[in-house]
């Protein structure tokens, strides 16, 4: 499997027409779980494990920021 999955903190630009709201890690993470047991649930293995891995990272990435 080539999948590649890597996390970026978003870089709000300052003349951006758009002004939309941060989503925080926590919903971020909320999400990316339920995307995960809907993959399970419908037996998407390449989804599975590619969600499984951006949880990982997000959850390093985290206690990184933490410590």
């Amino acid at each position: 499997m080539n999948n590649v999955v890597s996390l970026r903190r978003l870089k709000p630009e300052s003349d951006s027409l758009i002004e939309a709201p941060l989503m925080s890690q926590k919903m971020f993470r909320t999400a990316l779980v339920r995307m995960l047991n809907h993959a399970r649930q419908q037996g998407l293995t390449d989804t599975t494990l590619t969600l499984d891995l951006t949880l990982t990272a997000l959850d390093a990435d985290y206690d990184r920021r933490r410590s």
